[in-house]
């Protein structure tokens, strides 16, 4: 039985001027592209859809897109799902630019976050790569709690998170779920990662989800212990 689902995005396209909505002409469109297609996957008579952002411009100017899609009352900002925090401006643009080139190649950026040391090492300058990761868990685990009082309330309808953050908060979850090396694609802008939490026993520790990336689906198992995922074994 599903406990809940979860639809969650990179912002869309941007030229990261931190002014709202930080959205190119093409990151509207990705974005609205998405928020057409969740609405035809949620039906409105079994789910209850609640829509969040980080507090970011471009994360909320892409919220706003898919609340005015959706038809939906607000989109929250959810400090809990921000992006990495930048501890030395000027050391991060300098490593910014050298990574992009003169090209200004975001996805060089985003392998370099996903794959370099440096972006786990350097905490003069980013906060760790882990303490994001570990910020995911924590509201993952948050979701799962609100989930079940959710139902316990409105045992008809299923909730239905979606929310929209950013690369370093989302990438490393279909990094380690799909196997994508350094020469895949990383999660690009506007794509999304939906997950369908199922039911388990009251105060069950081992939370089994299905991950859905790029037309692809595979079971993980949430420890609410130690707040880590690992792969469910393929049944032979």
């Amino acid at each position: 039985e599903v406990l809940g689902k979860i639809s969650i995005m990179r912002h869309g396209a941007t030229e990261y001027t931190e002014q709202y909505p930080d959205l190119t002409d093409l990151g509207v469109e990705q974005v609205r592209a998405q928020a057409r297609n969740l609405k035809e996957k949620i039906d409105p008579e079994k789910e209850d859809a609640f829509i969040a952002s980080s507090p970011s411009p471009r994360a909320r100017g892409s919220a706003e897109i898919i609340r005015a899609e959706l038809e939906a009352t607000e989109a929250k900002v959810m400090k809990g799902i921000r992006g990495v925090e930048i501890r030395n401006r000027e050391e991060a643009l300098k490593m910014v630019h050298d990574i992009i080139g003169p090209e200004r190649d975001v996805k060089k950026m985003d392998k370099a976050y996903a794959h370099d040391s440096a972006f786990e090492d350097r905490v003069d300058v980013w906060e760790p790569r882990s303490n994001v990761e570990k910020r995911f868990f924590q509201g993952f685990e948050h979701l799962v709690r609100s989930f079940r009082k959710y139902r316990e309330t409105n045992p008809q309808k299923i909730p239905h998170f979606v929310g929209v953050s950013h690369f370093e908060f989302l990438n490393h979850l279909v990094k380690k779920t799909f196997d994508l090396g350094p020469e895949t694609d990383q999660l690009n802008f506007a794509e999304m990662v939906e997950m369908t939490v199922l039911q388990t026993r009251e105060g069950g520790r081992h939370v089994p989800v299905l991950v859905s990336f790029r037309g692809e689906t595979k079971e993980i198992v949430f420890d609410r212990n130690t707040r880590s995922i690992e792969i469910a074994r393929e049944q032979e």
